[in-house]
């Protein structure tokens, strides 16, 4: 009866690796995957002009997506389920000792397999309050930026100084903050923004 039963356990894990890609873990660093699925998004961030990556949570756990076109409105898709078809890929280890291991920085994120998307499709918006909030607040966010109309330089900066995103910082800017002791100023968040101007609103 057991050896039956560890038979039946043994063949739901093969057919259910074969039918879902991300729980594959034949993939190595070096290989890809093509995979057709879906999945939520959670978090969009731009890395520039025309690239992006995604957060998606699907069935089968957490994906780091890239994707290399232009969006008008990227931060709309939080809080979307969407259908996407890309490369699968593991991420790359550390090569050697006591280097940045990316794959464990992912892994400690909850992320999975990266993956570069070649073409995305939105398919409905999620229930959840706290993406739709989360929406609503970086759209306000990035359409305050782009009301300043500042060069790349200044924006960078001022992203760092009041949401603690120090993605799009000039990187000779960002030298000039560690190597004068005050990188520890960009660590301000927008959520302690958000608490001190409530602060203030509820005072006058």
């Amino acid at each position: 009866m057991f050896f039956y039963a560890m038979l039946v356990i043994t063949v739901i894990v093969l057919v259910t690796q074969i039918l879902s890609p991300l729980k594959n873990n034949n993939i190595t660093f070096g290989e890809t995957v093509d995979i057709n699925t879906s999945g939520i998004v959670t978090e969009v961030e731009q890395k520039d002009l025309s690239a992006y990556q995604f957060v998606i949570e699907t069935d089968d756990g957490k994906i780091l997506g890239s994707y290399y076109q232009k969006l008008n409105t990227p931060w709309s898709l939080i809080g979307t389920q969407i259908t996407f078809r890309g490369a699968l890929s593991a991420p790359a280890k550390a090569g050697n000792p006591r280097t940045f291991d990316y794959s464990r920085y992912l892994l400690s994120k909850g992320i999975l397999y990266t993956c570069a998307i070649e073409s995305f499709a939105v398919q409905e918006t999620s229930s959840s309050s706290y993406l739709r909030i989360k929406r609503t607040i970086i759209e306000k966010r990035e359409t305050y930026m782009r009301s300043l109309l500042l060069d790349k330089t200044a924006e960078g900066l001022l992203r760092g100084l009041l949401f603690g995103d120090k993605h799009q910082m000039d990187e000779a800017v960002y030298d000039a903050f560690r190597k004068n002791g005050t990188a520890h100023v960009l660590a301000v968040s927008g959520l302690h923004v958000g608490m001190l101007y409530s602060i203030y609103r509820w005072i006058y």
